[in-house]
Formats: structure tokens, C-alpha cells, sequence
């Protein structure tokens, strides 16, 4: 409570202190405040020191949220709208990921949307059938670490989005690793088996990862959908 109270205190003498006079130069400092409402201060502080000019000043506040800049008018001007690009929600995906397994085996059975996908592989691969290994469909949030299994453990996929606005393949998925669940000497463990990352567009199929597996003749395929929500 002390420590809200002497920000408090101190905003009111900051604002106090640069309000502008009758008469004043338009170009002298000026103090204004910004409540962050998607972020921390934490986040923005770096920002801002980067557009003040050599008079600029900041004051924050973890517990409110909240900053103080004192500069002249032309630089908050430039701090507005470095406020209203980066203090937005989080954007939220649905991811549709499909892992399938392209083999020439006759006894294998086919995806149910394997129609669907000779349409979007026979580009690549000449393979007789898709057979589905696992078909999920999980929700993200941006610049969020998401990790989970697929096809009953034997794989897991950990990856972060980012959501690179007005791109024209704006959905980014960084850190992006398929790992292979081995069971050891000393238990399960996860080996890598893929890592990169790419950019997708949004709402479209997109072949992300393919690992041929020399003993068996088959290929190892992701295909991945992102939904904007």
C-alpha cells in the first residue's frame, strides 16, 4: 500500500509540476500518463526510452500498471502510438494438426480425408495411401510455449506462435519441435526428431514438416492449419 500510495503521490506532483502554463513554450516538457491494459510496464519501458528524446523521463508502476513519461509533446505523440500498436489482447489460434504417415503398404488404411490430402501431397510424394496417426485440434495463444502429444505418446510437438500482422503469411510458428517419445534404460525420454519454424497463411494446408523413414519406406508428415479466433 505504500508503494501505491508514493507513486500516487508522486504522479500528482509529476503531472503538477509539467502542466502546461498560460504563455508556456509549446516545446517544453509535459508530463502524461498510461495505463497499460494488455501488458506489463515491463514490457513497454524498453520501448519507450527508445522514442524520447534526451529530455524524456519515465516513472512507473508494477502495482498499477501503469507509466508516466515526461517529454515534450512531439515524442508523447510518438509514444501514443507505440501505446495503442502494442497494448492489444493476445491473439488466440486454433491449430489443426494432422500427422500422417505416406506409405505404398496396401494394408494400410487410408485418412478419412485422404481425398483431400493426394490433392495437397501428390505434388510431393508419390505414395499410394496417407495413413492418419493422429488428427488434434488445440488452442494457442501468441508468444505462448505450447506442448502436447500426439498418436497415443509416441510423438510429442512443443512450438510458439507469433502473429506477424499484416504479413502475408502472418502466422509464425517459432521454436517448433517434433520429438520422437523413446523408452529407455532409465524411462521415457523425448529425441528430437524435426525442429525449425516456418510462416503460414492463415486458414490454408500447409505441409510443415516431412522426416523419411529410411527403415520402413514411409514419410513422416505434418500438416497444419491456423485459425485467427
Amino acid at each position: 500500500m505504500k508503494k501505491r500510495n508514493y507513486f500516487i503521490t508522486s504522479l500528482f506532483f509529476i503531472l503538477i509540476s509539467y502542466t502546461p502554463l498560460f504563455g508556456q513554450d509549446a516545446d517544453e516538457p509535459v508530463a502524461k500518463s498510461y495505463r497499460i491494459r494488455f501488458k506489463t510496464v515491463q514490457q513497454f519501458e524498453p520501448l519507450i526510452q527508445r522514442v524520447l528524446s534526451n529530455r524524456g523521463e519515465i516513472e512507473i508502476s508494477d502495482e498499477l500498471n501503469m507509466i508516466v513519461v515526461v517529454d515534450r509533446p512531439a515524442y508523447l505523440t510518438r509514444v501514443d502510438s507505440l501505446v495503442a500498436y502494442f497494448d492489444i489482447p493476445a491473439q488466440q489460434f486454433m491449430i489443426n494438426l494432422h500427422l500422417i504417415e505416406g506409405t505404398n503398404d496396401p494394408e494400410a488404411i487410408a485418412s478419412p480425408d485422404s481425398a483431400q490430402l493426394h490433392s495437397l501431397l501428390d505434388q510431393f510424394y508419390d505414395y499410394t495411401t496417407y495413413e492418419e496417426l493422429d488428427k488434434v485440434i488445440i488452442r494457442a495463444e501468441e508468444k505462448t510455449a505450447t506442448s502436447f502429444f500426439l498418436a497415443e505418446g509416441k510423438y510429442n510437438i512443443s512450438f510458439q506462435v507469433d502473429y506477424l500482422r499484416g504479413a502475408a503469411a502472418p502466422v509464425r510458428f517459432r521454436e517448433f519441435t517434433l520429438n520422437e517419445v523413446v523408452t529407455g534404460v532409465s524411462g521415457k525420454m523425448t529425441t528430437p526428431i524435426y525442429s525449425s519454424s516456418a510462416e503460414i497463411p492463415e486458414n490454408t494446408l500447409q505441409v510443415f514438416s516431412a522426416i523419411k523413414q529410411e527403415k520402413s519406406g514411409k514419410t513422416l508428415i505434418l500438416v497444419i492449419t491456423a485459425y485467427r479466433i
